[in-house]
């Protein structure tokens, strides 16, 4: 389930914060963000309920290590009604090599003497890079069985995976929100190089204005090394080239770095979501579904392999549609209505995400009706409202 946490800034410059989400007082979620000034925004976290049971929800905004404001409340899990089972199959061992690409197949089993409808099979996937950090999970499949005959079993869906980064992913299986099976592949490198990337935040949401990346590499060859990166993909369009300087929208940290014998190096790169990188993407889209899987892809001069990082990623507003809505709201947070972000996300989007007040919704019917007024001196070339979608490797 989705938690939307709408926060409000009432100050008159942008706020850093961390948003927590923990059930009987464990973690469960954080989200590192940003809020403008005199501004409303709903973030977003995520609780997968594993287990039936009467939880305690808390929700904390942390401030340099203080709690400024928190929420909490209880919510019942009941059991499921669709009585099913499942299992995973592929056609690798519980160790490969790297670039390996393996074969999944997914089967479910009736356990009951009729018919069921309708249940969702999910597989996610947990990776821990060599370093021992754990990322994820990422999701692989989101798919639903229309029907299972009584205690039929059957092959509901597959899917390829190419095992890129070196270290090992845990692949989970949820049939009707149970998990039923699990797969854990550890990957091994080839050669005396081994590197890994990191991508952050792994959850990209329109509070997001770029991708920051970390690529780390480790040497264990008795010379000195020096890499650099030579192409870098993303959203199914390339963004860097190291022989085409004009052709690229990352910032790295440094062009080229040595790593010495026995040691670790680290390279930075940050990727901008913002109409530039939108038209290097042969993709074109306004809308994405929420928490869509998206790779960063890295070449590296002496890896044949590309290093890849994956996000998810919620629909975003970029170029013209956000000038439209910080120039509404420009021209309407001091209406007496009390409009605020919303509204004009509202005009934006065609969605109302959040609430301030019961007025939300009269003050959007306005607002939208003096929508081409509040548009006219936007300047026409400041973007294409496109979303950024990725390819989905």
């Amino acid at each position: 389930m989705s938690f939307n946490v709408v926060v409000e800034n009432d100050y008159s410059s942008g706020q850093n914060f961390t948003l927590v989400l923990s059930f009987d007082k464990d973690w469960s979620s954080s989200l590192n963000a940003t809020i403008g000034p005199n501004s409303v925004k709903t973030f977003v976290l995520h609780w997968r309920a594993l287990s039936t049971d009467t939880y305690s929800w808390f929700i904390g905004l942390w401030q340099s290590n203080d709690l400024k404001s928190w929420k909490n409340g209880t919510i019942s899990v009941k059991p499921s009604t669709i009585e099913v089972t499942g299992w995973l199959k592929s056609n690798v061992s519980t160790t490969v090599t790297l670039g390996t690409k393996a074969h999944f197949d997914v089967y479910v089993k009736s356990l009951i003497d009729k018919f069921t409808y309708d249940f969702p099979v999910i597989i996610e996937y947990s990776y821990v890079d060599p370093a021992g950090k754990a990322h994820g999970p990422v999701t692989v499949v989101h798919s639903y069985v229309p029907q299972l005959a009584p205690k039929e079993e059957k092959n509901v869906t597959w899917f390829d995976f190419k095992f890129d980064t070196p270290g090992k992913y845990m692949f989970t299986l949820y049939v009707n929100g149970t998990p039923v099976d699990d797969k854990t592949i550890t990957v091994n490198p080839k050669g005396d190089v081994v590197a890994w990337m990191e991508c952050n935040p792994e959850l990209v949401d329109e509070t997001v204005d770029s991708i920051s990346c970390n690529i780390y590499v480790k040497n264990n060859d008795s010379s000195t090394i020096t890499l650099w990166v030579t192409d870098v993909y993303f959203a199914g369009g390339k963004i860097y080239d190291w022989s085409d300087t004009q052709h690229t929208i990352i910032q790295l940290s440094q062009n080229t770095f040595e790593v010495k014998p026995n040691s670790s190096g680290t390279l930075a790169f940050s990727i901008p979501l913002n109409d530039e990188l939108q038209s290097m993407v042969p993709v074109d889209l306004s809308d994405i579904n929420p928490m869509t899987p998206m790779a960063v892809k890295v070449y590296l001069n002496l890896l044949k392999n590309p290093l890849i990082s994956v996000v998810e990623m919620n629909p975003l507003q970029i170029g013209l549609a956000n000038e439209i809505k910080q120039y509404i709201v420009t021209k309407v947070q001091n209406d007496p209505w009390g409009t605020s972000l919303a509204v004009a996300s509202f005009i934006v989007t065609g969605k109302l995400s959040i609430e301030t007040n019961p007025a939300v919704l009269a003050v959007a019917v306005y607002i939208w009706s003096m929508y081409e007024t509040f548009t006219t001196n936007i300047n026409e070339n400041a973007g294409d409202n496109n979303m950024i979608v990725g390819d989905g490797e």
